[in-house]
């Protein structure tokens, strides 16, 4: 099992499946699953339940998947928080794909479905969770990867060279 973690628009879904694709795994979006379970939209979980809501059906979600060998599992930006998630990701091999909080804005700024970013104040807000999360994303990965401006083929060639270095 291949966990990558890393903030917003960092690539995680769209590396995910191009790598799982090259090295022939099951890939896993913990977000789309969410969805697709719940029935309705990640931004209407959180208006409805709120982020503590989200984050139970996300842990949830995270210890369905986390037992399946032969999968790449995308996790959301801020699933790194819970002490829960970070044990069970370390079940397989964590790869954190980092991106400058300009580089996550270039990619984002035109996709409204982001419930923690603040509208007024995009870049702030990204690097207000860039400074929280970005040590435990470190702590927890045994790959790490800097995307910004790579291709999605670069990263998951990078992330095949660091697994097999594993």
């Amino acid at each position: 099992m291949i966990v990558l973690v890393g903030p917003m628009g960092a690539g995680k879904s769209t590396v995910g499946r191009k790598l799982a694709q090259r090295i022939g795994l099951n890939f896993i979006d913990i977000d789309k699953e969410i969805e697709s379970s719940a029935g309705i939209s990640i931004i209407k979980i959180f208006q409805s339940e709120g982020e503590e809501g989200f984050r139970k059906r996300e842990t949830a979600m995270i210890s369905f998947h986390c037992c399946k060998n032969g999968t790449v599992i995308s996790t959301g930006g801020g699933a790194i928080l819970s002490l829960e998630n970070r044990m069970m990701m370390r079940n397989g091999i964590v790869v954190y794909l980092h991106a400058t909080p300009n580089q996550q804005y270039d990619r984002i700024k035109n996709r409204k479905h982001r419930p923690n970013l603040d509208r007024q104040r995009p870049l702030a807000k990204l690097a207000e969770l860039m400074e929280i999360r970005d040590p435990l994303y470190r702590s927890e990965a045994d790959i790490i990867v800097r995307t910004d401006g790579q291709s999605v083929d670069e990263v998951a060639s990078q992330i095949e060279h660091g697994l097999l270095n594993q």
